[in-house]
């Protein structure tokens, strides 16, 4: 099947992760759909003169950044080859730990980034021969739009996601005769459509702590930092089935009533945590967030014979994280950065939905000189 990503938008890592998705096509269309724009918000420095340093600090203007551990490079042109992978997942559990996640058959896209002043966008799009899913484990269907935005202490996200077609990741459970060379028992009946919204600010008022330089590689960590965060979730789920989402040949393995074929859930939530980038010898880092939070959270399942359970508002927990690792040097950077986002609740028939989405970022740039235009400079993009 020849697939393609028309867009993709990554605003952080995340990879987010986010943007147009996979859809079969007869054919690749003849042009990308243009770059969405993402806006961040950045201290005001200029050079010292018009010469283009890169590696030299701005030190003729106050900064809103402790420049002993932030760097930026938002004077120059970069521009990197970007990969990225996206995945979502549906575990079901019982109170006694058995466990059957499913998840989507994702291939991986590949595009190009470009980030100049406050201006920075990507494209990604699956390429016919290189972008090939497993094909032992089925055919998943995704959409996925997103935008973010990416401030030094400050970072949102909203996308929506509508995947069709899991695999799971237990395939003996589901067929006992399954063996590792076979083709998985894929389930093309599972639809899940959903829209997640995040928000988190740095707490730290030393302004040491970017989430350019961890996400982004916009800017430099030049020294190891770190800050609690603040923050909200907002999901909303719907995931559907044309049978019980747990087949019969596994539904005596498990504890509580099986017999659904619906999940809806809307969570509302808080998080508190914390982000840590540590610096190797001023240009290479290892970075890491871990914000947790609980949730209020409503939930309604329906079930095979044709009823509908609404359950009252009642407290889940929510869970972010988020691994780096790369150079951020003056010319030349690359980085690898993972997100993943986690929601969980009860079903009221004695068992637990846990949905959640993973994200996969690599890229590989060059910094530039910035272009001599007075369009640019209009913009505030250049000086």
């Amino acid at each position: 099947m020849r697939s393609i990503q028309r867009c993709a938008l990554l605003s952080g890592g995340t990879p987010g992760y986010l943007g147009l998705g996979t859809k079969p096509m007869r054919r690749s269309p003849p042009f990308l759909v243009p770059l969405l724009i993402l806006l961040s918000t950045h201290g005001w420095a200029q050079p010292a003169n018009r010469a283009w340093v890169p590696w030299r600090a701005e030190k003729s203007h106050v900064h809103r950044f402790d420049t002993a551990y932030v760097h930026s490079h938002r004077r120059a042109l970069s521009i990197g080859y970007v990969t990225t992978l996206q995945n979502a997942v549906i575990s079901v559990r019982d109170t006694l730990g058995m466990r059957l996640d499913h998840s989507t058959n994702n291939p991986s896209q590949y595009g190009l980034g470009l980030s100049i002043g406050w201006l920075s966008g990507e494209v990604t799009f699956t390429v016919p021969g290189v972008s090939v899913a497993d094909p032992l484990k089925g055919t998943t269907r995704s959409r996925n739009y997103g935008v973010g935005i990416t401030a030094r202490r400050f970072i949102a996200r909203a996308f929506f996601n509508g995947s069709e077609g899991f695999f799971p990741e237990q395939p003996a459970l589901v067929d006992s005769t399954w063996t590792s060379n076979s083709p998985y028992p894929a389930r093309g009946d599972i639809r899940s459509n959903t829209f997640l919204a995040s928000v988190n600010y740095a707490l730290s008022s030393k302004r040491r702590f970017s989430f350019k330089a961890a996400l982004l590689q916009t800017e430099r960590q030049q020294r190891s930092a770190g800050t609690f965060l603040a923050g909200g979730t907002l999901w909303m789920n719907d995931i559907r089935s044309g049978s019980p989402f747990i087949p019969a040949t596994a539904s005596a393995a498990f504890l509580g009533n099986t017999s659904f074929d619906r999940v809806g859930r809307t969570v509302i939530g808080a998080t508190i945590g914390y982000t840590h980038t540590l610096v190797i010898k001023r240009k290479g880092f290892i970075t890491g967030a871990l914000v947790p939070g609980l949730s209020i959270q409503q939930q309604d399942i329906g079930l095979t014979d044709g009823t509908e359970r609404l359950g009252d508002w009642h407290v889940g927990g929510v869970i972010e994280l988020k691994v780096g690792v790369g150079y951020n040097g003056d010319r030349f950077y690359t980085a690898l950065n993972g997100a993943s986002y986690f929601s969980s609740a009860d079903t009221g028939e004695g068992l637990n939905v846990v949905t959640g989405f993973q994200f996969v970022r690599f890229t590989l740039g060059l910094r530039f000189p910035p272009p001599t235009s007075g369009a640019l400079r209009a913009l505030g993009l250049t000086a």
